[in-house]
């Protein structure tokens, strides 16, 4: 009994710790690359303002992230105060990076919001359903922009250019691969748990006062569209920073949202590494130094793990909160 509790608690360690080596490697690699005199002095000489702005960019998209998971939670009867809501999304966030990926990180931002509250976790857990099932309808409208991006700023022409090896098919045959896998290994595991079940329940009851009130569910993509929008301008942000005027913004537009997208891929930790070789690939294609580019990555990457920091933080003040007002009746009674 005992290794079978200590199986997924392995599982998880083991994904934690191949992620940081992927991110470690990648780093190494990258930064290998470039000159390190001309790096350390690009990022000695960054600007801090539009550093702070970067970072203050990520805040706001946390912020907007929040906004749109208080939708369902309010549906279900389970709201809550705006600044509680947003400390929990910021510890969310803390957990999305260490489990490399928002599942892992709904999950356990489900479990502590029940927790914390005193709710059920079956349908807390529902609503961060429909908090991805939002997610995605931004998703849909940020990829059209990106596509509209990559015409008119002439990116098919500099990714035709990059001459990557190997056939241009694999890499989606291998996410398909990848997500029917999870599908496939999530089925199996959670078949006939009465817990999935009662959250499955309370999904379908959301989702079905979603579909009553057409105004909540356009106002819920439409912050998600907002918060994918402002999380992708951190990169450029960052680069402004680094760069400045050195950069033909025009034609440099389409490389941040594809540089999100796959740096968003659960196989490293906070997407450092995969950014930074993204990055350093696309943006060298439309006449951005390599130097230039992988800087404003790493700066990029240390935005997301210090507000990962941050929801940490938050995360052990909110359950030591917890546990004095869990521990008032019991001194009460003695």
């Amino acid at each position: 009994m005992a290794s079978a509790h200590q199986k997924p608690g392995f599982k998880r360690v083991a994904r934690g710790v191949a992620g940081v080596a992927v991110s470690v490697s990648l780093v190494w690699l990258i930064v290998g690359r470039v000159d390190g005199r001309a790096l350390s002095n690009a990022l000695a000489t960054t600007h801090l303002g539009w550093l702070l702005a970067a970072a203050g960019a990520f805040g706001f998209g946390l912020a907007l992230a929040a906004a749109r998971w208080r939708l369902p939670l309010d549906m279900s009867g389970l709201g809550r105060p705006w600044p509680f809501v947003l400390r929990v999304a910021t510890v969310g966030h803390c957990f999305n990076m260490a489990l490399m990926g928002p599942v892992g990180g709904d999950l356990v931002k489900a479990a502590l919001f029940a927790r914390w509250t005193r709710q059920s976790g079956a349908k807390t857990l529902a609503t961060c359903g429909i908090d991805r099932l939002l997610a995605g309808g931004g998703s849909v409208i940020y990829g059209a922009l990106t596509l509209c991006l990559i015409l008119s700023g002439g990116g098919l022409e500099r990714l035709a250019s990059l001459h990557l090896e190997g056939p241009a098919w694999r890499i989606p045959v291998l996410a398909a691969a990848v997500v029917a896998i999870l599908a496939w290994a999530l089925r199996r595991r959670f078949r006939g748990n009465d817990f999935v079940r009662r959250s499955w329940s309370s999904f379908q009851d959301v989702f079905r006062r979603f579909g009553e009130s057409r105004r909540v569910a356009v106002t819920g993509v439409f912050l998600s569209l907002l918060n994918q929008l402002v999380w992708t301008s951190v990169l450029g942000w960052c680069l402004y920073a680094v760069a400045g005027g050195r950069v033909d913004w025009a034609t440099t537009l389409w490389v941040f949202p594809i540089v999100s997208t796959i740096a968003a891929l659960p196989i490293s930790v906070a997407g450092a590494g995969v950014r930074e070789g993204t990055s350093v690939l696309l943006l060298s294609a439309c006449g951005v130094s390599e130097v230039d580019a992988l800087a404003a990555a790493l700066l990029t990457s240390g935005i997301y793990i210090s507000w990962a920091i941050v929801g940490a933080a938050l995360g052990w003040r909110e359950e030591r909160l917890n546990a004095k007002l869990r521990a008032q009746p019991l001194a009460a009674g003695q």
